[in-house]
Parts: structure tokens; C-alpha cells; sequence
């Protein structure tokens, strides 16, 4: 995956397969690059499909969040079994590249708890961002506590500064948590609002803009019709909203604003332009 630095203000901004950060309106997102992935096609042999990891780091106002951290280290089988590739500059040295030190973090958001998604939380067997809420909906923890596998993630989360969540809980002004159940039990997306636009971090609930075209997914999903349900409230509320998609898992593109194309008697929802936002490059927002 490519990643590369650039001049802004702050310290400079990283972008990510030619990704530069978005401005929403006092409120600036940089997709971070955790690496990839590579996850074999049931029922096709050899055939594989190529997953970006795609965190994303919030600056606003009210201070960092970062939202979900990527693979990490610590978890050596799932790397070797999921074909995971190491960003190709460490997640510290992008953190710092954009004027942020682990310790400045100070909001970690969890969609759940998969490696790939949560791995990241730790770093040398403690929290790699040791000054950070971490959010959590007390559904996903409890679950994950009950079937453990999870190695040392829930033991150090336990220990440090783990916010359970219930439901649909205002984080701060402008940051939304909502729960999106069906690829886990607790799983949760959260809604990024500026002053002129708004955000939605999907993590698994849609994880790439294919995914907008499907039905169930029942490789990925624990529940795959609960899945589906939330999947299309939230986009039909996003497409009457005007709010942009950020994409986890996506190669090829990590957001889009989303819009309704009608295929025969059916209304899909579908990745329909990125004109208007608020692009960030060479230190000047665009098209806003």
C-alpha cells in the first residue's frame, strides 16, 4: 500500500493511496495505513480478495480520536492465516509525521474487536495509546469476555481505560457512537460531524464500496440478515443526509459519498461521487 508524506500545517499530513485528509468543516480526518489483508473467496478455489486497513485519526476541537487501529503485532497467527502485510511505514512514525504522539491520543474508537481492527491497540504488551478513552460498546465486550480467544487485547483493556458504551451515546459534540450489530453482536460505527459535513466511519458494516451491491454476507457476518437490516437504515439515512462513507477494507478508494441507483424495480445504494467535499491539499480546503 502506498503511503506517502506531505507539507501542510500541523506538522505536515499523511495520505494513503493518493488519500488526502478530509476537511469537514473544523474537523480534519487522515486515513492512516495499518497494512492489508488478504481473505480467501468461500466456494472459489484460489481465489482471494486483497483488504486495505484503513484507520482513520480525527483532529478537531474537542481534541484526537482515533478511529480503530489496525492489526497491530501481537497476534502472529492471524497474520500468518489472514496473508496481513505490515504498512509500509510503521503506524508510530505516520502519527508522528502528522504532529501526533501516541500519548496525544485521546479517544480510541473500537468498531469491535477482530484483530484487524483492534490489533493495534497494543504495542511491547501494553496500551499503545496509554493516555486514551477507549469505546467500546458493553455489548462486544461482554461477548468477547464469555468466549475468549482474544488473547491479550481484553486483558490489558480491562486494566486500563476501557468506556463501555450502551447504544447510541454522544461521545463529544460532533462524534457519534451507534451501535451496527450483526458482524459481531456489539459492533458499532461512528458518525464524524464538522460544520459542513458529516462522516460515517462504517468499519464492517460496510467495509468497501462493493460492499453497497450485496446481500447477506454470511462468510463475514455472525448475524448476516441483522447485518443487512443496519446496513441499509444507515445508508438510506446517509443518502438523505448527504454524509460521506469512510471505507476500512476498500484498496481502491477510502470514502465516497454515497447516492440510490434504481436497477430495474430495486433502488441500490452505490459509491456515487466524491465532488464537493472538502478535500484537503497543499493546505487549503477545496470545494467548500
Amino acid at each position: 500500500m502506498e503511503c506517502d508524506a506531505g507539507a501542510g500545517a500541523g506538522g505536515g499530513h499523511l495520505s494513503i493511496m493518493g488519500e488526502s485528509p478530509l476537511e469537514l468543516g473544523g474537523c480534519r480526518l487522515f486515513f492512516l495505513d495499518g497494512g492489508s489483508m488478504q481473505v480467501r473467496v468461500p466456494l472459489a478455489r484460489g481465489l482471494s480478495l486483497k483488504l486495505a486497513l484503513r484507520p482513520v485519526l480525527v483532529r478537531a476541537p474537542w481534541g484526537t480520536a482515533l478511529l480503530d487501529c489496525g492489526p497491530g503485532e501481537y497476534d502472529a497467527s492471524s497474520w500468518r492465516r489472514y496473508g496481513v502485510r505490515a504498512p509500509l511505514l510503521p503506524f508510530p512514525r505516520q502519527l508522528e509525521r502528522i504532529g501526533v504522539r501516541p500519548e496525544e491520543v485521546d479517544l480510541v474508537f473500537l468498531s469491535h474487536l477482530h484483530f484487524d481492527h483492534a490489533g493495534g491497540l497494543l504495542r511491547g504488551g501494553r496500551l499503545a495509546f496509554p493516555r486514551a478513552d477507549h469505546l467500546l460498546q458493553e455489548k462486544e465486550w461482554h461477548r468477547a469476555r464469555q468466549r475468549g480467544g482474544y488473547g491479550p487485547l481484553t486483558g490489558t483493556l480491562a486494566g486500563g481505560r476501557l468506556r463501555l458504551l450502551q447504544g447510541a451515546t454522544e461521545i463529544v459534540p460532533g462524534l457519534e457512537a451507534l451501535p451496527a450489530p450483526g458482524h459481531t453482536e456489539g459492533h458499532q460505527v461512528c458518525r464524524v460531524g464538522g460544520s459542513r459535513e458529516e462522516a460515517w466511519f462504517l468499519a464492517d458494516l460496510v467495509p468497501a464500496a462493493r460492499s453497497l451491491a450485496l446481500g447477506p454476507d454470511r462468510f463475514s457476518d455472525r448475524d448476516p440478515d441483522l447485518a443487512l437490516e443496519h446496513r441499509r437504515r444507515t445508508v438510506t439515512g446517509m443518502v438523505a443526509r448527504g454524509a460521506l462513507a469512510l471505507f476500512y477494507h476498500d484498496p481502491r478508494q477510502a470514502w465516497a459519498r454515497l447516492d440510490w441507483r434504481i436497477e430495474g424495480q430495486a433502488a441500490r445504494a452505490f459509491a456515487a461521487s466524491r465532488e464537493g467535499a472538502g478535500i484537503r491539499r497543499d493546505g487549503a480546503a477545496a470545494g467548500l
